[in-house]
């Protein structure tokens, strides 16, 4: 499996010139391909590949403004293009709907990469690249990182003023058991965030109703005053994006460490197979389904989902998704008819008598 590190970095003021001038090099690539891409096959009905256009490449790295980037920045520029078309087609074959891939805006493009992190190397105080980052990137990671043998790739991502080095590691497969001894259900909700099959709620701060409402509702009220195209509104929304981040990154803190408590102290996960996509867009017309969707989406439950899919993969924990068709009627032993309303909350089967708080060991599956 490939398990991927968000470390921290340090650039200095020269390294965030160069990191800069990059990240305006490479959208600027990445829209001239796009372009001729499109061009080709509006006039001509031909594809242009990747694979011409690094041929295409090689030629315009004769001129010195193309030539004193790094060959693998811009490999990985057009390698991404590829990806965003190679989209369209499988969006297609699923039936869902696929449109040419857009315009990047350079206020928007935040992520660099390499294609292959070969002739990096990391060194006592960060990673280190003569030529790349005119030295060493001070990197200040918050465990320790795997050997930097096993790195397969690497790329830069700007969250607002900082910037951030996502390495990806090869790491060996861990079994898990095919029945756990101690496994647990989670039933995921709007009250909680997730309520244990043992009976112990699992609850999630909402981070957009707590102590950042006041500086998110502050900073999009002067947004709404600046003048358009205006030196303060730029300031603003710089403001407002900072915001933004916050809460995102106390989100993300808050569901790692519910999800590393699952699978730290459980040797099997199961949960509903949720419409994740079809809950943030319910809950009906009106600020009542305002409400709702955005509930949904400051809960978060897809993110919960995904971590605890990796993490159990990573630590070797059986995970299963159950499919929520009839879970709150149907009994899970004896799969007898339980109607309830809605202000019965627990499950009590009056055939087998099955108590409330019970999980089966044949639930799980190991994926």
């Amino acid at each position: 499996m490939q398990l991927t590190f968000r470390v921290r970095a340090y650039p200095t003021k020269r390294q965030h010139a160069i990191l800069a001038d990059y990240r305006a090099h490479t959208c600027t690539l990445y829209n001239a391909a796009l372009d001729e891409r499109i061009q080709a096959y509006q006039k001509r009905g031909t594809t242009i590949t990747s694979v011409q256009q690094q041929r295409e490449l090689t030629e315009l790295r004769q001129d010195p403004d193309y030539a004193k980037y790094p060959r693998r920045l811009q490999v990985w520029t057009l390698n991404l293009l590829e990806t965003a078309y190679r989209g369209i087609f499988t969006r297609h074959r699923k039936g869902e709907k696929s449109g040419t891939p857009r315009f990047r805006s350079r206020r928007f493009w935040n992520t660099i990469g390499v294609n292959s992190p070969i002739e990096f190397s990391m060194r006592g105080r960060g990673l280190h690249h003569r030529k790349f980052f005119g030295g060493t990137l001070r990197l200040k990671p918050h465990r320790q990182l795997p050997p930097w043998q096993q790195c397969t790739n690497l790329i830069l991502h700007r969250d607002g003023k900082r910037w951030f080095v996502h390495l990806t590691y090869e790491m060996p497969d861990v079994t898990a058991k095919l029945k756990p001894q101690r496994p647990v259900g989670i039933d995921l909700g709007l009250i909680t965030l997730a309520m244990r099959s043992d009976g112990v709620p699992m609850q999630a701060p909402r981070q957009s109703k707590e102590d950042t409402a006041a500086d998110l509702r502050r900073a999009n009220r002067a947004l709404s005053r600046c003048k358009k195209r205006s030196r303060r509104r730029q300031r603003v929304r710089a403001r407002l994006r900072q915001v933004h981040h916050r809460i995102a990154r106390k989100r993300q803190a808050q569901l790692h460490k519910i999800s590393a408590r699952l699978t730290h102290h459980f040797d099997g996960v199961a949960h509903e197979d949720l419409n994740i996509a079809g809950l943030n867009q319910g809950g009906g017309g009106g600020a009542k389904g305002r409400g709702v969707r955005k509930s949904w989406a400051d809960r978060a439950p897809g993110k919960l989902i995904e971590q605890l899919k990796w993490k159990c993969q990573r630590d070797g924990r059986a995970r299963s998704a159950v499919n929520p068709a009839g879970t709150r009627i149907n009994c899970h032993r004896c799969h007898a008819a339980v109607p309830k309303t809605l202000r019965e909350r627990m499950h009590r089967c009056h055939q087998c008598g099955e108590p409330e708080l019970w999980i089966s060991l044949e639930l799980f599956a190991v994926e």
